[in-house]
C-alpha cells in the first residue's frame, strides 16, 4: 500500500509557516463565517461577532495552550529549569482542547457582561459554533502525524481508517481524523437545531455540545497511543476519560432542567420544532377540491 507522508509546514525562505497554526485560523475564519447567518436569525447584531473574536480568540488560545502545558509540565523543562520560550511556542502544536473551550467560556463570559447580554445566550451560538472550529484544528493534529491510535495489522493499514506514521514506521488508528468527522457532525447538528429553534429557554444548545463532544472525547480517550494520553491513569483509564464523563453528566443535567421546566411552563416547543423541515403543501386546485375552492 502506499504510504501517506505528509510535510507539516510551507517554507518561505528560512520562515516556516506550520499547517497546525493555519488549521486553528482556519477554524477561526470558518466558526466567524458561518456566525454571521445564525447571529442574523437569533436576533443579534452582526457587530458582536467581531466583539466575541477579538475575546474569545486570546483567552482560548491561552488557557488552551496553559492547560497543555501543565498536564505535561515535564515536557518543558530544560536542564531543570522551567523553558518559557518553548512554552509560548504552539506553531508546532500542543493545545488542550478543554482549555481552550474554558478560555472561550471566559471572552463569552466578559463580552456578556460588557454588553449586558445572558451568558446562557451566547453559550448557546458558542456551543453551535465550537465543533466546526474543534473539527478543523483536528486537521492540524493530521499534518503534525500526532495524537494517533495504536499500530494497526496490514489488512486494516487503509486510509481513513488508519494513517502511516513517519516516526516509527507503522500505521496507526488515525484517531485524529475520526475526531474531525464526528466534530463536524456534531457542529451540522447543533447549528441547524439551533437556527430553527424557537423556543424560549437558553442552553438547550450547551447541553446538546456537553453530550455530544463528551461522548467523543470519551470515546477516544482510550484509544489514543500512551504518549497522547494527558495526566495520569485513573482505574486503567486516562483522566480526560473520566473528565468527559464529568461533561456529559453535566449536559445530561442542564437538559433535563430544561425540558422539566419547559414542561412545568408548558413550552412545548419540541411538538413544532420539525414542521420547519417539512414541505409545504401546494394549494390544493379546484379540479381536486370539487369546486369547493372556486369563488361564490
Amino acid at each position: 500500500m502506499e504510504q501517506l507522508l505528509l510535510h507539516n509546514y510551507i517554507e518561505i525562505g528560512t520562515f516556516k509557516i506550520y499547517y497546525y497554526a493555519i488549521c486553528i485560523v482556519t477554524g477561526f475564519l470558518a466558526c466567524a463565517m458561518f456566525a454571521i447567518p445564525l447571529f442574523k436569525k437569533r436576533g443579534f447584531e452582526k457587530d458582536l461577532i467581531m466583539d466575541l473574536l477579538i475575546a474569545v480568540i486570546p483567552c482560548s488560545i491561552v488557557l488552551a495552550r496553559l492547560w497543555y502545558v501543565l498536564m505535561d509540565i515535564d515536557e518543558f523543562m530544560t536542564d531543570g529549569a522551567f523553558d518559557f520560550l518553548k512554552a509560548i511556542n504552539i506553531r508546532t502544536g500542543g493545545m488542550a482542547i478543554h482549555g481552550g473551550v474554558c478560555g472561550g467560556a471566559l471572552g463569552l463570559f466578559i463580552v456578556g457582561k460588557i454588553k449586558k447580554i445572558k451568558f446562557s445566550a451566547l453559550g448557546d451560538m458558542g456551543a453551535a459554533l465550537l465543533p466546526l472550529g474543534q473539527g478543523v484544528g483536528r486537521l492540524g493534529n493530521f499534518f503534525n502525524q500526532e495524537v494517533y491510535g495504536g499500530v494497526v495489522p496490514p489488512d486494516k493499514a487503509w486510509f481513513p481508517y488508519a494513517t502511516f506514521i513517519e516516526a516509527d514506521g507503522n500505521y496507526h488508528v488515525a484517531l485524529c481524523f475520526h475526531e474531525m468527522f464526528f466534530n463536524l457532525l456534531l457542529f451540522a447538528l447543533i447549528y441547524v437545531f439551533l437556527f430553527n429553534y424557537k423556543g424560549k429557554r437558553n442552553a438547550y444548545a450547551i447541553s446538546a455540545y456537553f453530550i455530544g463532544y463528551g461522548a467523543i472525547r470519551a470515546a477516544m480517550e482510550p484509544q489514543r497511543a500512551s504518549q497522547y494520553n494527558m495526566g495520569e491513569l485513573i482505574l486503567g483509564m486516562p483522566t480526560m476519560f473520566w473528565l468527559s464523563l464529568v461533561v456529559i453528566a453535566g449536559g445530561i443535567a442542564i437538559l433535563t432542567v430544561n425540558i422539566v421546566r419547559d414542561v412545568k411552563e408548558k413550552n412545548y416547543w419540541w411538538k413544532t420544532f420539525f414542521d420547519a423541515f417539512k414541505k409545504k403543501k401546494e394549494p390544493e386546485t379546484a379540479e381536486e377540491t370539487g369546486g369547493k375552492n372556486d369563488e361564490k
